[in-house]
């Protein structure tokens, strides 16, 4: 029972930051809680016996002795302090202290939007926070008491819709850090992220005031940081991120917004994240609606999300052009509509796209798939020596495909390679494996003789 009620209030993760704010945050926790005492009298005895579903403590209180009820409940349990929706009476923070002192050493997370509330809890010290969210909410934000304070043990940190602080020593442990809303310029954000030699994560959405400069501006050296994740305009983006060395970054994500820059945006992301000296055979490029991800050597990734659907067949070509002659492996986790997909498949119809996987692909997506492999270029006024026209296969450098957990009608992959294989021309490499992975097919040993009869390896898994 205690692990199903668990898994409702989401106890795993009360002491980690997410999108919400800590009111609605707060909010939900509690009324989640009351609903299941609601349900029975052995239901509201459960809760109300089990310390670990007192762990998230509201701090709006009418009185003290409410508030210290709310965490004599909680008992030896980790405490995360937060708030609920609502006036906060003038003076009635004051007694935050002293109705919190006893229980210091177990209080690891304030996710509060109060900066009177804040500031009354930084009268105590808190050696064991490791989690600290602050919106601004209604308030405006005084950091005075805060930049007094040494959190040896903070890890977590997410500011929202607020001014940063003068510095950032008080947050030099920290590691992971997000960040929405900030009002500062780009280069008051590069300094508070400097004073930060531990940082390993940081996502920051609609942060700054990133003006586009066409001056070489200094750039900031986050040697520990492995997880870059960036939603802006992409042309606020540009100067962002070429003021950026991540010397040990493992997976960078790029979130554009609407813009004529995005192209520029991506060019600079690969440039500066220096996607062509990945040393890799073959690179994987996964793509889907509107992201792409190339995955780089010992999991390195650069991930580029919302692309324009105009723009996307571009994105691909300049990803494709920065890798040069890399062997390509292909994940596509959508078929494009029509008006789409000539784009699409046009920026991936190079030699070295040797190998293409398609997920989860209804009949109509792997018939347009077939039927686009079985149509040739054809290229007028380059006859051979028969006088017939010769032709090159979309795809020309493809010669292992495979279908994953999709509806694949064999025959018609049966005459798509059978297309492919007599009409061959030296200019285009045959499909020579097909898989078929989970997929929904009937009959397919039927087909095996014709699939090697055409020499083609033919799997199903």
């Amino acid at each position: 029972m205690h692990r199903i009620f668990a898994v409702v209030l989401q106890l795993g993760t009360i002491h980690q930051i997410g999108l919400q704010s800590c009111s609605d945050f707060s909010g939900d926790y509690i009324r989640q809680r009351e609903a299941l005492r609601l349900v029975s009298r052995t239901w509201n005895s459960f809760v109300i016996s089990t310390p670990s579903f007192w762990a998230v403590v509201d701090v709006l209180a009418r009185n003290q002795d409410i508030l210290t009820q709310r965490i004599e409940r909680a008992q030896h349990a980790e405490l995360c302090l937060t708030q609920t929706k609502g006036s906060v009476t003038n003076g009635w923070y004051e007694q935050l202290p002293k109705t919190l002192s006893p229980h210091i050493q177990r209080t690891r997370s304030l996710r509060l939007n109060n900066s009177s509330i804040v500031n009354a809890l930084m009268k105590i010290p808190l050696p064991a926070l490791q989690t600290l969210d602050l919106d601004q909410g209604s308030t405006e934000w005084d950091w005075a008491a805060v930049t007094d304070m040494h959190f040896p043990l903070l890890r977590t940190l997410r500011l929202a819709h607020l001014s940063l602080p003068p510095s950032s020593t008080p947050f030099s442990s920290v590691k992971v850090l997000h960040m929405s809303g900030i009002r500062q310029s780009s280069d008051e954000l590069l300094a508070f992220l400097a004073q930060m030699p531990c940082l390993e994560e940081l996502r920051a959405k609609e942060c700054g005031r990133w003006s586009l400069s066409e001056t070489q501006p200094p750039v900031t050296q986050l040697n520990s940081l492995l997880r870059l994740d960036v939603a802006h305009r992409a042309s606020a983006l540009i100067n962002f991120i070429r003021r950026l060395s991540l010397p040990a970054a493992k997976r960078v994500t790029i979130r554009l917004g609407a813009s004529h820059h995005s192209i520029v945006a991506i060019r600079r992301c690969l440039d500066i994240f220096q996607v062509s000296t990945w040393d890799v055979d073959p690179m994987t490029l996964k793509i889907s609606e509107r992201d792409i991800v190339c995955v780089g050597p010992d999991s390195q990734q650069l991930e580029i999300m919302q692309v324009n659907a105009y723009d996307f067949g571009k994105a691909i070509e300049e990803l494709l052009a920065h890798l040069g002659r890399k062997r390509i492996c292909v994940d596509m986790n959508f078929w494009p509509e029509a008006k789409n997909h000539r784009l699409l498949m046009g920026a991936l119809d190079r030699e070295n796209v040797n190998s293409l996987r398609l997920y989860k692909a209804k009949g109509d997506s792997t018939r347009a798939l077939l039927d686009y492999l079985a149509t040739p270029i054809q290229n007028k006024g380059n006859e051979d020596s028969t006088g017939e026209n010769n032709c090159q296969w979309k795809l020309r450098g493809l010669h292992e495909l495979s279908f994953v957990e999709s509806d694949v009608d064999v025959a018609h992959l049966v005459q798509m390679v059978k297309i492919r294989t007599t009409n061959h021309q030296a200019s285009s490499i045959p499909i020579r494996s097909i898989t078929l992975e989970r997929c929904e097919i009937k009959s397919e040993y039927q087909f095996l003789p014709s699939f090697e009869a055409l020499g083609v390896e033919f799997t199903r898994l």
